[in-house]
């Protein structure tokens, strides 16, 4: 399925260059997890990049969230290892033809950015998730708000890939409610896009 879809992908890229009147702009926009560090030390940074990049990063089985997955294809040409190692038993015959068709020129990556796990190295030397403190804030559907995420993720990307990067999607589900004066004050979402759009300002502020 993935890479049917990953094909048509390529396919709709070449039709709108094509049927395009003047010059256009187009990207992708996958969705994924954007792991972050719990320190800023060199190690705890490449244990939070390889989770991001990972076809089956810590306590997951779903190669829907995988970024390298959906994203090296499309703009490296190619599959990650891992992942045709990790799917060797499933995967169809794959052609330079196929791979030809994904891979073509994007202008810009978006991604969808909800929130991500924060990342150590154990005393082992191997990736730790952090466990969250008590009292970390969640969204109505039990989502956690991790605004590193929108400083790390965006971080990551762009030095994996060099294109332009754009966040397509993010924010929050509340309980909304109408006040007693008739309005809804919405505080909870305020304070989430604030903490978010504080990190997302820091990455561009440092070259993404």
């Amino acid at each position: 399925m993935a890479h049917n879809t990953l094909k048509a992908h390529g396919a709709a890229v070449i039709a709108m260059r094509k049927a395009a009147k003047q010059p256009i702009k187009i990207g992708y926009a996958p969705t994924g997890s954007a792991h972050y560090p719990a320190t800023e030390c060199p190690e705890d940074i490449e244990a939070a990049r390889k989770q991001v990049f990972a076809c089956r990063p810590l306590n997951s089985t779903d190669l829907m969230w995988s970024v390298s997955w959906w994203s090296d294809p499309v703009i490296f040409g190619r599959y990650p290892e891992d992942g045709l190692e990790l799917y060797k038993d499933y995967l169809p015959e794959i052609t330079d033809e196929d791979m030809k068709l994904i891979n073509q020129p994007i202008d810009f990556y978006g991604q969808n950015i909800y929130n991500g796990k924060e990342m150590t190295v154990g005393a082992d030397g191997n990736a730790e998730i952090v466990k969250r403190k008590p009292g970390t804030g969640k969204t109505a559907i039990q989502w956690p708000v991790t605004p590193k995420c929108l400083y790390w993720g965006p971080k990551f990307l762009y030095e994996r890939y060099k294109l332009p990067v754009y966040i397509t999607e993010n924010g929050m589900s509340g309980h909304d409610v109408v006040s007693l004066d008739g309005k809804v004050h919405d505080p909870s979402r305020i304070d989430f896009l604030h903490r978010y759009l504080n990190e997302l300002e820091k990455a561009a502020t440092d070259g993404v």
